[in-house]
C-alpha cells in the first residue's frame, strides 16, 4: 500500500512585521488502511512570533469517517515536548496507541516565528488489521521524500536558508491481538538537499505478525540562526511512504 503527501510551502509577506510561512496537504492513498493519522510541532528558543498548524481530522475505521473536529488550531510549543492533536502522542509508540483510529484531512502549518527553528513530525498509520486473508508474517516499509524549491529568486530558496533535515521513524504492533514484541527503528539524519531522500528501503518487519504500524517522518529548520525572509518563497515537499 502507498501513501503520497503533498506540502506545498508559501511565505506571504503582508508587511515589515508580518510573514506567515504556510504548507498545504494534499494525500494519494492507495487504499484505507494507510494514511495520516497524527502531527505534531515545536520551535526551540523561538525568538519572536509564533508558530501553529490548523487540521481538521475524525475517526476512521476503514470504512466510514466521522469528523471530529474541523479547521482546529495549535501553537506549536516553545519547549521540547510537541504540540500533538492528541493527548500522549509524542512518543510514536504512544501515537499507535492513540491515533491510529483517527485520520486528518486538511492541514496547514504557519510559521510566523522571526528565524528559522521549527521542528514538526507526520504520521502514517498502515492498519494491517484492515486487510483481510494475509497470511505472510512480514512485511516491508519504504520511506523516501523530496523538497523542491518553486521561487524564481535563488536568494530566497528555501533549501539554502532553512537547512531542512529529516528523519524517519517505524513502529509495529505484533502479534494476532496486537501484544506480542513491538518492532521499532529509526534512520540516520538526512539532509534535505532537493534530491529524492530515501530515509528507509525495504526495511523487513518480521517480529511476530505485523499488526498495525506508523511511520514518522521528522522534519527540523536546522539553520535557526537564519532570519525567515520577508519576500514570496515557495517550495514543495512530497513524503512518499509504502508498506508491502
Amino acid at each position: 500500500m502507498k501513501l503520497i503527501i503533498f506540502l506545498s510551502l508559501f511565505l506571504l509577506s503582508f508587511s515589515s512585521h508580518a510573514k506567515k510561512l504556510t504548507f498545504t496537504f494534499n494525500i494519494s492513498s492507495s487504499g484505507p488502511d494507510i494514511y495520516p493519522c497524527n502531527v505534531g510541532l515545536r520551535h526551540l528558543e523561538t525568538t519572536g512570533g509564533i508558530d501553529y498548524f490548523q487540521t481538521s481530522y475524525g475517526n476512521w475505521d476503514g470504512w466510514s469517517y466521522v469528523e471530529e473536529s474541523s479547521n482546529t488550531n495549535f501553537l506549536g510549543k516553545d519547549e521540547s515536548e510537541y504540540t500533538t492533536i492528541f493527548e500522549k502522542t509524542n512518543d510514536i509508540e504512544d501515537s499507535l496507541e492513540n491515533s491510529y483510529g483517527k485520520m486528518i484531512k486538511n492541514l496547514n502549518f504557519n510559521f510566523s516565528s522571526e528565524n528559522y527553528g521549527a521542528d514538526f513530525f507526520i504520521d502514517v498509520c498502515y492498519r494491517r488489521s484492515l486487510i483481510p486473508h494475509i497470511e505472510n508474517q512480514e512485511i516491508s516499509v519504504w520511506a523516501w521524500t523530496t523538497i523542491t524549491d518553486l521561487g524564481s529568486n535563488p536568494d530566497y530558496s528555501y533549501i539554502s536558508l532553512a537547512g531542512l533535515h529529516v528523519i524517519s521513524q517505524v513502529y509495529c504492533s505484533t502479534g494476532e491481538e496486537g501484544n506480542g514484541t513491538p518492532f521499532i527503528y529509526e534512520s540516520s539524519e538526512k539532509v534535505m538537499d532537493g534530491s529524492t531522500v530515501h530515509t528507509i528501503n525495504n526495511l523487513l518487519v518480521n517480529t511476530g505478525i505485523p499488526k498495525d504500524c506508523i511511520v514518522r517522518f521528522y522534519f527540523s529548520e536546522k539553520l535557526t540562526q537564519n532570519e525567515r525572509r520577508y519576500q514570496l518563497q515557495e517550495a514543495r515537499v512530497v513524503i512518499n511512504s509504502e508498506i508491502k
